[in-house]
């Protein structure tokens, strides 16, 4: 299985720890920089057949409770993570073969991410939505 988190670059806002993205997504985000008001999350899907992406709606946030270096919970249920169930693609079994040739079922990658983070001097940081910047670049 994939992670369920993928490549952050040089995001403002970081995801350090995903649970039930399926269900009940609940999250941790690091604060990489001072006075972030907002952000939007995104959910990709990688499959063999198929690499989509979904945008949930921008978060607001007080800036003056948003330090550089902490760690914020958001929860789905606390509506802080932008993300409808429709934004989040179900998790699929698909078969691969080891070596040896004996099948292995494993599940397709979804994964989450920050997909933009505003500024309060208005300045917008997007993340690059092409697949090899999003899983492949360092």
């Amino acid at each position: 299985m994939m992670s369920s988190i993928v490549h952050q670059g040089t995001a403002p806002l970081r995801i350090t720890n995903c649970k039930d993205l399926e269900n009940n997504p609940r999250l941790k985000l690091l604060v990489k920089a001072d006075n972030i008001v907002a952000y939007r999350l995104g959910v990709l899907k990688d499959t063999p057949q198929e690499f989509a992406i979904n945008l949930g709606a921008w978060v607001n946030l007080n800036a003056s409770n948003v330090a550089k270096d902490k760690e914020v919970e958001i929860t789905a249920s606390a509506n802080q993570t932008g993300l409808s169930p429709q934004n989040i693609y179900k998790q699929e079994y698909f078969t691969k073969y080891t070596r040896l040739g004996q099948p292995t079922k494993i599940y397709h990658g979804v994964a989450v991410f920050v997909a933009a983070v505003e500024l309060a001097d208005g300045t917008i940081w997007q993340q690059d939505l092409r697949r090899e910047f999003l899983i492949w670049d360092e």
